[in-house]
């Protein structure tokens, strides 16, 4: 009677480790699927927040060449300083909603950059409101052009890039950029 229990605890004993075995297999097989989902969906999120980001870092420009004339300087008159300076925290309250995203501590790993780039705007929107002066600030700009072409640099797997639109925000940055180089020669003669 002795063995038969013993048996039959053995054979529990065998099943019981069967169904842990199983079982373990089975929870540690939805762990590294669940990881294997995060992953994919931290990728996702920093592909997103590149897209977000390129498309803020793009509207700069586009305020900024609005406000420029022909002579290779911003406009002076009021009107269009204030018009700048209502783009410029237009752009700084949705640059603050990419903040409030998931995806915004990621992006601070690949473009640490981002801060800065925010602090110099914030700077900029500070010194208009104070000072009522035309021009684009030389930093911000630089900021801007460097964090749109590494953006662009970096995102592989966008089509859009074909399209008119990243085509002429690409002309004026460049085209910008030639400009504001060459005021920054003249104010150093």
């Amino acid at each position: 009677m002795e063995s038969w229990i013993a048996f039959v605890a053995l054979v529990v004993s065998i099943i019981v480790g069967i169904s842990q075995y199983i079982s373990n297999k089975k929870a540690n097989e939805a762990s590294d699927l669940a990881n294997k989902i995060q992953l994919q969906q931290n990728e996702f999120d920093i592909k997103k927040g590149e897209i977000l980001l390129l498309g803020l870092t793009g509207r700069y420009f586009i305020l900024v060449i609005n406000n420029w004339e022909e002579n290779g300087k911003m406009r002076k008159d009021k009107l269009s300083i204030k018009k700048y300076l209502a783009g410029l925290k237009s752009l700084d309250r949705d640059f603050n909603e990419l903040l409030g995203n998931t995806f915004y501590i990621n992006l601070l790993e690949v473009y640490p950059d981002i801060n800065l780039l925010l602090v110099s705007l914030r700077s900029e929107i500070i010194d208009k409101e104070e000072n009522i002066n035309p021009g684009v600030d030389g930093k911000t700009f630089d900021l801007f052009y460097n964090l749109y072409f590494s953006l662009k640099s970096n995102i592989k797997y966008s089509r859009s890039f074909d399209s008119n639109y990243y085509k002429h925000i690409d002309e004026a940055a460049n085209f910008l950029k030639v400009e504001l180089d060459k005021l920054r020669l003249r104010n150093i003669k």
